[in-house]
């Protein structure tokens, strides 16, 4: 395998020696690695740039020395039994070292602070790790350090200041006893977490670059908070939450500040003033809250405040509306009837979010109001005036405290076409105790319902589990007021538009003809027709931080094998009996399978041909901080090579009840198929000489395909020879 230049082997144990072991190696992975120790032949890489070996049982690195000059990844995370890091003195080139979850890993080799070229270091959940060696703090090229979560390791010492290029330090649930005073020299620090540590720093004054700080769950009191807190000039997100303050420092000179979390602090009597760029309040369980700041000159987006029974009003909220998404509100039961009257009247956003309140008390207002979930109406004629869309409420009652979704279904029985908004969800406080009612406010501009004066339309909240019901429904028509649709890139399905609904079918002379239905008899269809992205924005999604905690990989599902493909398999088995056809009928089975493993396609839908001219396109993508730097070959529509097919796969509605949305508004997942690719797990591999792919493939040494659910293509791992 002299042309051998990436190699993955899982839970493999080899025999005999490793000085046959291929020599020009540019990426190791060796998962669940079974030595104790890597033996000296293995090392004998001097093209090695990455080595992956997870869930090894590694105790040491090596027994002797290990000079590999080019390695830049060192990954040994999840090793439980791994006590020491190796000596880094003959790994020059290191730039990222990966030993999270190493549960035994109790020294750190010295040598670590003379890399020159180190710039991440990842010691989460290193439980028996007590201390860094004092050279470590002499590293300037070191960006990000990761100590969350070892719950041994005692001390930052003064030296931290040195690390002059350090960009995050994420010190979280460790057993630091003193924050150094030099941490304030740190001016490239952008994210500091220190949450449930036993202190906090003094002063903060000269983070310049800092954005993100989070000092939660330390049961700060008042006078713990750093006084100079708004002299951050660059801070965006402030998370403060689960402390005893009753009172916080002035936080308007945050100029930038655009999101403050202060979750379950619940001796907070007050908030002072706050700085008029803040876009997200985050303050669930403050229950002793009675004051806060005037709103009126605060652009807000999520204003969450769901159990503060002392707050009777937030002044200036009613002029801050037009920019907002969402009001939660949920526990605040002592809130006057003009406050309520004043957000509820003036609300102007269209889309997801809403108002969260307490209470069964139904707005008087609302021109058409049913018991249950469903209320029927027709548009009024608009003579002269200018509609703008619908205001719904719903007044709700959960069982449990869950946070799951309603649908918000318009049934155009005229135009015979259906909308499915889930723009909406349940939100109650954390006290729930199934017998409380909520009421919901919120609204559909007339950009997404496409409704016309004389049309009859049923409205049908559908809530996504029986631990809700929904006792009361209305709506109300709007003229000539301002609606803002709230659409964001972060939405995902905000709306589905059928033309083509279920109900359809059964509805039957029931429905009445609307003066504008086609005397042919054809079903209306919107030119419009589109499938909004919608995905709810939560406060957890701003508090996360994606390079901390490794998400679980999607995989495509084995599923039955194709009745057509073994007709075709059977068909072929009883052909003539000559060697060269028993070849091509062994090639045509080995297809099959490959088909029937990744998946049966949907029969309704035509096979996609890529032309002759279309070509295999190879892209070189940067690594991941926490990942393997990697080659990835993209497969799509307009990369395959010449002859390869693809299968459109698409993706299953809901349920039954939800509108059929048209294929080619639905994702779908290019599944390859050909004999060029046999499946070994989630990898695929072994080009087939004969195959038009593996003629373009023989100059690599090897080619490993993974599925791409983000991108819906497949992707490859790659290395060409030298």
């Amino acid at each position: 395998m002299k042309k051998l230049r990436l190699l993955q082997l899982n839970d493999v144990e080899l025999t005999g020696e490793y000085t046959c072991f291929p020599k020009k190696l540019v990426w190791l992975c060796w998962l669940g690695f079974p030595l104790k120790s890597i033996p000296d032949g293995l090392f004998d890489q001097p093209k090695l740039v990455a080595i992956d070996l997870k869930y090894s049982n590694l105790v040491q690195v090596s027994e002797g020395s290990m000079s590999l000059e080019k390695l830049r990844i060192l990954d040994l995370s999840f090793s439980s039994d791994l006590k020491n890091s190796p000596d880094f003195s003959r790994l020059p080139n290191l730039e990222e070292l990966i030993l999270e979850f190493c549960k035994s890993l109790s020294e750190i080799h010295p040598s670590i602070g003379h890399l020159k070229r180190l710039s991440l270091v990842n010691l989460k959940y290193c439980d028996a790790l007590m201390y860094l060696p004092g050279d470590f703090y002499k590293s300037k090229s070191i960006e990000i350090l990761l100590l969350s979560h070892c719950l041994r390791f005692r001390e930052l010492p003064e030296g931290l200041g040195e690390m002059v290029s350090l960009k995050k330090l994420n010190a979280k649930y460790t057993d630091i006893r003193q924050i150094p005073s030099s941490i304030v020299r740190l001016k490239n620090l952008v994210n500091l977490n220190l949450c449930g540590l036993r202190v906090s720093p003094k002063s903060l004054l000269g983070l310049n670059s800092l954005r993100q700080l989070h000092l939660s769950n330390y049961n700060l009191v008042d006078g713990a908070v750093p006084e100079d807190l708004g002299s951050l000039i660059s801070l965006e997100n402030l998370d403060l939450q689960d402390n005893s303050f009753r009172r916080l420092p002035s936080l308007s000179g945050l100029s930038k500040l655009q999101m403050l979390c202060l979750h379950n602090c619940r001796n907070l009597c007050e908030i002072p003033d706050l700085p008029t760029n803040l876009r997200f309040l985050y303050a669930r369980n403050c229950t002793a809250l009675e004051t806060m700041p005037d709103f009126s000159e605060i652009s807000m987006i999520d204003f969450v405040l769901n159990d503060s029974p002392k707050l009777t009003e937030v002044p200036g909220l009613d002029k801050s509306l037009n920019s907002m998404v969402g009001i939660h509100m949920e526990g605040c039961i002592n809130l006057t009837a003009e406050f309520r009257r004043s957000i509820l009247q003036g609300w102007t956003s269209c889309g997801y979010g809403g108002i969260f309140l307490k209470g069964n008390c139904v707005p008087d207002w609302f021109e058409f109001v049913d018991e249950g979930e469903e209320v029927e109406f027709a548009v009024p004629q608009s003579d002269g005036r200018n509609f703008k869309g619908l205001t719904l409420f719903f007044i709700y009652s959960p069982i449990y405290k869950f946070k799951f979704h309603f649908a918000v279904i318009v049934m155009n029985k005229t135009k015979r076409t259906e909308l499915r908004a889930s723009i909406t969800y349940v939100s109650v406080p954390d006290y729930c105790d199934g017998k409380d009612e909520y009421l919901w406010q919120g609204q559909l501009s007339q950009d997404v319902l496409d409704l016309q004066g004389g049309d009859r339309v049923s409205i049908y909240i559908q809530p996504t589990h029986t631990y809700v019901g929904v006792k009361k429904t209305g709506v109300n028509v709007v003229w000539d007021k301002l609606m803002t649709e709230n659409m964001h890139d972060w939405h995902s399905h905000l709306y589905e538009y059928d033309p083509h609904p279920d109900w359809f079918g059964w509805l039957g002379a029931d429905v009445e003809a609307g003066s504008r239905d086609d005397a042919s008899g054809d079903d209306y269809s919107d030119p419009s027709d589109e499938m909004y992205d919608s995905d709810p924005h939560t406060d957890e999604e701003w508090l996360s931080e994606t390079d901390d905690e490794a998400e679980p990989r999607d995989y495509l599902s084995d599923e039955d094998e194709d009745e057509d493909l073994n007709e075709d398999e059977d068909e072929d088995e009883d052909e003539d009996e000559d060697e060269d056809l028993n070849e091509d009928e062994d090639e045509d089975e080995d297809e099959e399978q490959i088909s029937d493993s990744m998946g049966a396609c949907d029969r309704s839908t035509n096979q996609i041909m890529s032309s002759t001219e279309e070509q295999l396109a190879v892209a070189v993508h940067d690594h991941d901080p926490l990942g393997l730097a990697h080659l990835r070959l993209s497969l799509s529509l307009d990369t395959l090579p010449a002859g390869r097919h693809i299968q459109p796969r698409l993706r299953q509605p809901h349920s039954h009840s939800q509108p059929q949305t048209r294929p080619e508004n639905l994702p779908v997942l290019f599944q390859p198929q050909g004999p060029a690719l046999r499946e070994i797990g989630e990898q695929i591999s072994d080009p087939v000489d004969d195959d038009p792919l593996a003629h373009l493939c023989k100059s690599f040494a090897h080619l490993s395909l993974s599925s791409d659910h983000s991108s819906s293509t497949f992707s490859a791992h790659i290395q060409p020879d030298a």
